[in-house]
């Protein structure tokens, strides 16, 4: 009831104030929309939370599609505080309503230590003029710390379930139009970046982003496979729905391109076959020789383009262009160098390279950065989740919450490689919120089980 009543004021409010500002039709046909899409989140708080979580590609290609040039950074700070606020709105509702209690972890407690250093250094070090520093200091609210405490709201299994539901369903539409953009749309032809290296949008005034493209179907693949792996009795119905998807998903992921989460989601697979399942090593052979054969298969689909830019990963002849691997090591040798110049304290958050760049390493960017103690905080903070993930595997007796833990667990292990190749500490959405899963799973789970029995006495 409480749900209902704001939604109504906010929508109240925000069409009265609509009406008053603007005479223009569009704008407020464009509002309504808005307050549509809020109402929705705001009872929905899981699917908000599933678009920020590796489905934000979203966003860009409408933007594209409805002619944009470019995207403006004001306007995209505006897309994830919209997010932000929906989901945090809708899972601080739900919270009260159910009259749950708040919950803090060592793993919360060393997050917010490691934020509080992360701008301490910023305020402290980081030069004036930093380009990075300033992004990295303003990215970090909206990135990571908002989805990473809001994902902590889901503490059932329904709202577990729908979030994954969702992050699965998303990219599953999205394929649609994406493989309209390779087989049908004749652009792709003209444009040579995306003929090598898959990305829905290519804006004239700015960059387009294969990255993130891989990373949009990585995840969900890898929650369909452990799903498959984990469910001992699939009807046929599910299996087939499952399979309509994969493969087009496992298309666009090694057509995209992008190296870093296409390495990351096969070091995800081998993690999970090998250290997650129990079947025996006959079967996780037959398992990885299976999707090795798929990726092939998929493989003989793409363009000699892309094969060629795979193929030049490991080419020192192409360390100039950053094309190779050689690229990226020059700059951690760098970031070892800039470690070595300030161990302790690090030089400053943003204040690789003059302030104009960053790692594309997270261990190498905060050891830089943050110095010793910002990685030292960080390495435990990730080493308590996956122990406390672990932990949870081993004496939970519900199957799917230990398929949940299990998903969790591997999507982590995925974030976690891919955060080794691209990206910056402040815009590791993913990462953090495959932290705030575990931990939310955890604390659903003390919640539930407040006096353990004698077969489960060890604390999580």
């Amino acid at each position: 009831m409480i749900t209902k009543w704001v939604v109504i004021i906010l929508c109240g409010v925000g069409i009265g104030l609509a009406s008053a500002v603007t005479e223009n039709y569009v704008s407020l046909l464009l509002f309504l929309i808005l307050c549509i899409l809020f109402v929705l989140f705001i009872r929905n708080p899981e699917l908000p939370l599933a678009i920020h979580f590796g489905s934000t590609i979203v966003y860009f290609y409408i933007l594209y599609k409805l002619g944009f040039e470019k995207t403006e950074s004001f306007q995209t700070g505006i897309f994830y505080l919209f997010l932000n606020i929906s989901y945090l709105l809708g899972e601080i509702l739900w919270f009260v309503r159910k009259n749950k209690k708040i919950r803090f972890s060592s793993v919360d407690l060393l997050f917010i230590l490691f934020l509080f250093w992360f701008y301490l250094s910023y305020f402290m070090f980081s030069y004036p003029w930093s380009f990075w520093g300033n992004r990295k200091a303003l990215y970090a609210m909206p990135f990571i710390i908002a989805p990473y405490f809001a994902v902590q709201f889901l503490l059932s299994e329904e709202k577990i379930k729908k979030f994954f539901n969702y992050v699965i369903f998303i990219p599953a539409v999205m394929t649609i139009p994406f493989l309209y953009e390779i087989l049908v749309d004749t652009s792709m032809s003209e444009s040579i970046t995306r003929s090598i290296r898959f990305s829905p949008y290519n804006f004239e005034s700015g960059a387009a982003n294969p990255i993130l493209t891989g990373i949009t179907f990585a995840i969900p693949l890898l929650i369909l496979l452990i799903r498959l792996g984990e469910i001992r009795k699939t009807d046929i119905v599910e299996l087939s729905s499952y399979s309509l998807v994969f493969i087009p998903m496992c298309y666009l992921l090694v057509r995209s391109g992008a190296r870093g989460p296409l390495i990351s989601f096969l070091i995800a697979i081998v993690f999970y076959i090998f250290v997650l399942t129990g079947t025996r090593l006959n079967v996780k052979v037959y398992a990885i020789t299976l999707i090795t054969l798929i990726i092939v298969g998929v493989y003989q689909f793409i363009p000699k383009e892309t094969i060629l830019f795979y193929s030049r990963a490991f080419n020192p002849a192409d360390n100039i262009a950053s094309v190779s691997i050689y690229g990226r090591i020059s700059m951690w040798k760098e970031s070892i160098d800039k470690f070595k110049e300030s161990p302790i304290l690090g030089i400053g958050t943003g204040n690789f390279m003059g302030g104009s760049f960053f790692p594309h390493n997270i261990i190498l960017e905060i050891a830089s950065e943050l110095g010793i103690i910002g990685l030292i905080m960080f390495l435990v903070m990730c080493y308590l989740t996956v122990k406390k993930a672990f932990l949870f595997i081993r004496i939970e007796k519900d199957q799917m919450s230990k398929t949940f833990m299990k998903t969790s667990l591997v999507l982590f292990v995925f974030t976690f490689t891919e955060a080794m190749f691209s990206g910056h500490i402040a815009n590791q959405t993913e990462l953090f919120m495959s932290m705030g899963l575990i931990m939310s799973l955890v604390k659903l789970r003390e919640g539930r089980t407040p006096i353990m029995t004698d077969q489960s006495k060890e604390k999580i």
